[in-house]
């Protein structure tokens, strides 16, 4: 019971000396973008549940404040470059003036010129592919596999996989563009 007081009152010790720090550092990486405030906020939960975890360490550190510090920057940063990296894969442009217009979402005729486009673009990506880029966007594509179970299944290496996805997106990048 002493113990669990003794980690709770060194924990909410840091807390309280170092909340504010690491918010205002948290939004300065975030580049004060106020739709990254749940990113910052778990971010600075992950810092206090990994002190947390490690508080007897902690209290012999030298430093706990910037082992905290050190800690929320890296979990800020790896959040960062996952938001940023889904927001890449997750949409094909961002900015409004390059983006597709939206079809109406009632209009059968403009969902399915929408579909028949993408098909068009589908059939072009393709026909630019090798047979064996082929082969590898038909199974992790369309067949939803892992880089792993397609490298398995065509006898190649992991990296010869990964080397076909990315040049498979960059040509279908460039026929987009178009």
């Amino acid at each position: 019971m002493e113990l669990q007081r003794e980690r709770e009152e060194f924990i909410g010790g840091l807390y309280a000396a170092n909340f504010d720090l690491l918010e205002k550092m948290c939004y300065r990486m975030a580049d004060y973008d106020s739709a990254c405030a749940d990113l910052v906020a778990d971010a600075i939960q992950e810092a206090f549940l990994a002190a947390d975890q490690n508080w007897r360490k902690l209290q012999s550190h030298p430093n706990p404040s910037g082992w905290l510090v050190l800690t929320c920057r890296n979990r800020m940063r790896d959040a960062l470059r996952r938001e940023r990296s889904r927001r890449k894969f997750s949409a094909w442009s961002l900015d409004g003036a390059a983006a597709l217009p939206m079809a109406d979402s009632e209009s059968a005729l403009d969902a399915w010129m929408d579909a028949e486009a993408d098909r068009q673009r589908a059939e072009e990506v393709l026909g630019r592919l090798s047979p064996g880029e082929r082969e590898v966007a038909q199974r992790y594509f369309v067949e939803d596999k892992s880089m792993q179970q397609v490298a398995e299944e065509n006898r190649l290496s992991l990296s010869a996989v990964k080397s076909a996805v990315f040049r498979i997106r960059q040509k279908a990048r460039e026929i987009y563009k178009k």
